[in-house]
């Protein structure tokens, strides 16, 4: 079984280098998928204040 792990926040893309490091059969893309090519606002909940003890944050 293979797998593409999709991740555009360069932070959680870094905890899935380290948490799929030495795994073959994952294959990891730093990127968003869209309709279309370019540039696009991304919005994501900011981790700090109230949001930084919820685990559906991250």
């Amino acid at each position: 079984m293979q797998a593409i792990l999709v991740e555009p926040v360069t932070s959680k893309f870094e905890k899935l280098q380290q948490t799929y490091a030495g795994v073959p059969e994952v294959s990891l893309v730093q990127a968003a998928i869209a309709h279309h090519d370019g540039e696009m606002t991304m919005y994501r909940v900011r981790e700090a204040g109230r949001w930084v003890d919820d685990p559906w944050v991250s």
